[in-house]
């Protein structure tokens, strides 16, 4: 990995903070006895989300910008189109998100060799953010509370 995207992935990264850890009954919905998993969707959207935010952070940029591995984000007043944004080598995340008075509405479908396929909402206001959609055609809906 070249030096710059590096420096970049540890932005990201560091932009994310420690996970937030789920309520218990959402820790059940994680897992499930045929294998499939949220981890690595919920991984991914949060990569793709710090990602977008670090870029516009540092670059102060609006428009297209180039996402980590491949695609672009589109910036404009209170929007964000994600386009085939790639922050993994082997999925892509394309949908919108929206804010607007305090809250922000996230929409994003996954796809790729490394994520079942998944379609996801983020409700974020305040310290909470609830997650809805389906992975790997299971619903899944998660709340979680962040400290920070």
């Amino acid at each position: 990995m070249p030096p710059a995207t590096f420096a970049r992935a540890l932005v990201c990264l560091a932009a994310l903070g420690p996970a937030a850890p789920a309520a218990d009954p959402a820790i059940r919905l994680l897992n499930y006895e045929d294998g499939t998993t949220v981890r690595h969707p919920v991984v991914l959207l949060r990569g793709t989300l710090a990602d977008e935010r670090a870029l516009v952070a540092y670059s102060d940029l609006s428009g297209t910008l180039d996402a980590l591995r491949g695609g672009t984000y589109v910036v404009g007043p209170g929007r964000v189109r994600f386009v085939g944004a790639r922050v993994v080598a082997d999925a892509t995340a394309t949908g919108t998100q929206t804010h607007d008075r305090g809250a922000t509405l996230t929409r994003l479908s996954l796809r790729g060799h490394g994520v079942p396929r998944a379609r996801i909402t983020l409700r974020s206001s305040g310290n909470t953010t609830r997650v809805t959609g389906t992975v790997a055609g299971r619903h899944v809906v998660l709340r979680v509370t962040s400290t920070h």
